[in-house]
């Protein structure tokens, strides 16, 4: 049976659900304590001096937050524990895990352990300098021995009753994936794998959208749209014309059809010769033009889903980021297969629309 929170107004219940929760995972674990009225996170900020290493005068987080709440808690356990949920919060703080680093920074100041049952362990994630750890972050020895035997965490004050914010400190502790932990805390969305896409999804969601002359996608797969032996027509062309040299007009090439009749040829070899010179004309211009257009849309795509994931936005500003991408691409294959076919209705001469191809190519590598 759970026990009721002792004392409401200076622990917070989310952090009071985070002991039930490691209580209930952890068989030799003991609540060490969470409220004290001492110096540092274990008291709450109203009561404390302003030289208090935990009152804000080193961390600004730690002016925001309730001024009456708690701020730390000590979990006792068995020596084998105590090294394995060291073990995990180090692991997690080195990596910058976003479980312990949120985009408003570190949910903890410190935490302070055994990696080995033998040493004393402190690590902390920010405000080190003023600790004289000579950095923000990093190893700080000498701390207390009686942490050999319980886990001191102390929490930023602006997140002490942030329950999504101690909920991630939580899944590091009991050795939730990371992975795991997005799909639990990012609900799925009808229709979607998941609220945040990879770039490699997004990229081939994107390409779907394309259709090669005869109204089939440009990319069946992303896999086969890059390899030069890949099932897709366009991207057949598209990497063979950049790695293989094309025979030239007028007709040296027995495929192309009959050379008394141009009108009447193989397309795939005109779309294939036109494509391969574009790249030719545009490889001066930029290396990076000389990719596949598939791989242009493929970087293209993955910047923007990273860039997105980096500035947190939400799964529908995502979509408006990658639909708006995706209405760029569309138009300029619009103008690139117009051109093709301006060629093969001799709109345009052949050395025209090599330069309009070129051009655009050479405008999507200024892009990047």
């Amino acid at each position: 049976m759970a026990t009721a929170n002792p004392s409401p107004t200076r622990i917070s219940a989310p952090l009071w659900t985070l002991w039930l929760r490691f209580e209930a995972a952890e068989p030799t674990a003991l609540l060490g304590g969470i409220l004290a009225l001492k110096a540092g996170y274990h008291s709450y900020r109203s009561r404390l001096p302003g030289t208090d290493y935990s009152s804000g005068r080193d961390v600004a987080a730690d002016k925001q937050g309730s001024a009456e709440l708690a701020s730390a808690v000590d979990l006792t356990m068995s020596t084998a524990a105590m090294i394995r949920y060291t073990g995990r919060l180090d692991k997690a703080a080195r990596a910058k895990d976003p479980r312990l680093y949120t985009p408003a920074g570190p949910i903890i100041r410190e935490f302070i352990g055994t990696l080995d049952g033998k040493t004393v362990y402190c690590y902390v994630l920010v405000g080190g300098k003023p600790l004289g750890v000579g950095a923000d972050a990093g190893p700080d020895p000498g701390r207390d021995k009686s942490h050999l035997w319980h886990l001191h965490i102390s929490i930023i004050r602006r997140f002490a009753a942030d329950a999504a914010a101690l909920d991630g400190l939580l899944s590091v502790l009991l050795g939730e994936t990371l992975d795991a932990w997005r799909k639990r805390t990012q609900p799925t969305t009808p229709g979607k794998e998941t609220t945040m896409a990879t770039a490699t999804e997004i990229a081939k969601a994107i390409m779907e959208q394309y259709k090669t002359p005869d109204g089939r996608t440009l990319a069946g797969s992303l896999d086969a749209l890059l390899k030069p032996a890949g099932d897709n027509a366009l991207g057949r062309q598209v990497t063979r014309s950049d790695t293989v040299p094309a025979a030239r007009p007028p007709h040296h090439n027995a495929d192309y059809g009959d050379p008394a009749d141009p009108k009447v040829g193989n397309k795939q070899w005109t779309l294939g010769y036109a494509l391969q010179a574009a790249v030719e004309a545009s490889r001066s211009g930029s290396t990076l033009a000389a990719e596949t257009l598939a791989e242009v849309r493929a970087v293209r795509a993955g910047q923007a889903a990273i860039l997105a994931a980096i500035q947190g936005l939400d799964t529908a500003q995502v979509l408006r980021r990658i639909d708006d991408l995706a209405a760029e691409e569309r138009a300029r294959d619009a103008a690139l297969l117009d051109a093709l076919s301006r060629i093969e209705s001799e709109d345009l001469a052949a050395d025209e629309v090599v330069r309009l191809i070129g051009e655009r190519l050479t405008s999507v590598s200024r892009e990047q």
